[in-house]
């Protein structure tokens, strides 16, 4: 059964060819179908839209003032199918993102980019948190995907992101500034500045380390790179950080490697492939 944008559309045709026959050629229907959906619709007007003479159809003077409005419901209709097709094939739409801020500064930006040329039409909404945060929001749906660390969650699927490793980051006169390595027995003997969430019980750097943070006795904790940076460049202490976040950080401190540094694996996670939209799906492929 035809719907009324398609009889809208028959109208305008059949008036501006002039013929059902060359109606019926541009739609792709048969003569009688067009002819069908003009007296639909004339039925559903309770009036003749189209006339018929020696120059063939043409609209009546009622038609003539319903031609304008039914080109405008074809238009919308055509813009409506394009929208549609652009939002189906990940053209469109929202990619909701909840990260850490390492990777939301260097890495995502990047992968955002090349992903957005050619799609205007898809914009991305990032969310800072901490892994915890994190999963919890790609859980409730309340972000398409959030970086997560190893090992990811039995509950979600993921890909891996990259792997870097702890740096140690220190005032430029320090010590040990000018060393090729560090250990953390090295790192022991000054006041240490901690990446780590207290009231959560949350530390990376303290389970990356592994059993030899233990030594690493915070003098202070905070929960922000910057912030850890900051207080390292102001001589508070030393920290230890992710490689990734040194790469774009303006803070006049030096970066040394560690010995037997543990890698950090990182993952970008979601909750399963039909909760993803087709702008999110497309995204995915794209770094898959």
């Amino acid at each position: 059964m035809e719907t009324d944008a398609q009889r809208c559309r028959a109208f305008v045709v059949a008036a501006e060819l002039g013929s059902y026959s060359e109606a019926s050629k541009a739609l792709g229907y048969s003569v009688s179908s067009v002819s069908r959906m003009i007296a639909d619709l004339e039925r559903s007007c309770g009036f003749k839209v189209l006339e018929k003479g020696r120059f063939g159809v043409r609209a009546t003077q009622q038609g003539s003032e319903l031609l304008p409005h039914a080109k405008r419901i074809v238009a919308e209709c055509e813009r409506f199918s394009e929208v549609a097709e652009s939002i189906s094939s990940g053209g469109r739409g929202v990619v909701r993102i909840a990260s850490i801020s390492s990777v939301g500064m260097e890495l995502l930006p990047r992968m955002m980019g090349g992903f957005l040329r050619g799609r205007p039409g898809v914009s991305f909404e990032l969310t800072p948190g901490d892994y915890r945060q994190i999963e919890h929001m790609v859980r409730s749906g309340q972000v398409d995907f959030g970086t997560v660390r190893d090992p990811v969650p039995a509950d979600l699927q993921s890909v891996l992101l990259f792997e870097d490793e702890l740096v140690a980051v220190l005032p430029q006169d320090h010590a040990l500034a000018q060393r090729d390595f560090v250990t953390v027995d090295d790192l022991a003997a000054s006041p240490f500045i901690a990446l780590e969430k207290p009231e959560s019980g949350l530390s990376e750097v303290a389970d990356l380390l592994g059993s030899a943070a233990v030594r690493l006795e915070p003098a202070f904790s905070v929960w922000d790179d910057f912030a850890a940076m900051a207080m390292v460049e102001a001589g508070l202490g030393v920290a230890v950080l992710p490689e990734t976040m040194m790469l774009r950080a303006r803070f006049d401190v030096a970066v040394v490697p560690i010995a037997h540094s543990s890698r950090r694996s990182v993952y970008l996670a979601w909750r399963d492939d039909e909760g993803l939209g087709p702008a999110a799906r497309a995204f995915l492929e794209s770094i898959s």
